[in-house]
């Protein structure tokens, strides 16, 4: 099976206290990374074989600041109760059952005040329109949404999806 590098390893003098550089390891069955903090990248894919080493050295609570594309693929929400990503602009779920139950473990670790892109990726489905409302509601700056067509109509079947549309 997969075997972690030792994170720390990366936690010396020469890095912290000449560079004063904190490190992160991220690894899954593709690849491993070793980077700076806060995390570099303005993408992030979260997946259920996603880990992050635990670093006593560093704090997370502005670790991915910079992603602005939070990717989260099947049941990886699960991986969210440690993170924060307060400026991501455009969410992308890859869920074979997304339920609301997800969308409160992302409501408390993504900002969705500033999404403004939420796509839906072809092949998976929610548990129910409303999913879509209630995040509509929460994000004030969306101005767009991609979903798999066969969903999109379903928002035609549902009460709740029509009466939102009609108090605008």
């Amino acid at each position: 099976k997969f075997q972690y590098i030792n994170n720390l390893k990366f936690q010396n003098d020469f890095w912290l206290k000449q560079h004063q550089w904190y490190t992160i390891y991220e690894s899954n069955e593709k690849y491993a990374v070793i980077a700076t903090t806060p995390y570099s990248s303005n993408e992030f894919k979260l997946t259920l074989d996603t880990n992050i080493a635990p670093n006593p050295v560093i704090t997370y609570t502005n670790l991915f600041k910079k992603v602005t594309h939070l990717k989260l693929f099947i049941e990886a929400v699960k991986k969210l109760s440690d993170k924060y990503f307060p400026n991501v602009r455009l969410l992308t779920l890859a869920y074979s059952k997304f339920n609301i139950e997800d969308l409160e473990s992302i409501k408390t670790s993504v900002n969705l005040s500033n999404l403004n892109f939420l796509g839906i990726e072809r092949g998976y489905t929610l548990d129910s329109p409303s999913i879509i409302l209630e995040i509509i509601k929460q994000a004030p700056k969306l101005s767009a949404i991609a979903i798999p067509t066969e969903f999109f109509l379903s928002f035609f079947d549902n009460n709740d999806s029509c009466l939102f549309k009609s108090n605008d």
